[in-house]
């Protein structure tokens, strides 16, 4: 008895075809082209949001530093430069990572009301470098000064500048 093999032939070829790859491709880079950026602004948000209540600490312990000893702290730390005692400590790893030391500019002129201004910059070569730095003043108004141009005890919110972001 003679045995006949029949090979199947397949109805379809398996696979994907060269278009259709493509297609998968370029549906994958756009997603990719919208979801990178939202990413990193929502991290750069984060990060500075961590460097807001930061100052935002400061700013709170700077009124009881007032209530205790009348006048402001003139710097961030267990002691400033005249041993007196300074405000807070030293920013965590979430903030000093991305930005350097809050600094205090504080006006403490006998006969007129005691003022401060405290500022935090980014890190010149981190990723919040075009950022601009984070600003509070005795006043309670804060916000980002993109021109990094405040550096007294009487800084306040220029006109235009918006609440910090």
């Amino acid at each position: 008895m003679e045995k006949y093999l029949y090979m199947s032939r397949p109805s379809h070829a398996q696979g994907f075809t060269l278009i259709e790859l493509m297609i998968a491709v370029a549906i994958v880079a756009i997603i990719a082209a919208i979801a990178i950026p939202n990413y990193t602004e929502y991290v750069n948000r984060a990060r500075r949001s961590s460097a807001q209540q930061y100052l935002s600490d400061l700013a709170q312990q700077q009124e009881q530093y007032l209530t205790n000893a009348r006048v402001y702290a003139i710097c961030v730390g267990a002691t400033c430069s005249d041993s007196s005692t300074g405000v807070g400590s030293a920013a965590g790893s979430d903030v000093s990572s991305y930005y350097g030391s809050a600094v205090v500019y504080a006006d403490n002129t006998v006969g007129r009301r005691p003022r401060y201004t405290m500022t935090i910059t980014p890190s010149s070569s981190g990723p919040m470098r075009n950022d601009g730095m984070l600003v509070i003043n005795s006043n309670g108004q804060r916000w980002r000064d993109t021109t990094n141009a405040c550096a007294s005890a009487t800084c306040s919110r220029p006109s235009g500048a918006y609440d910090w972001k």
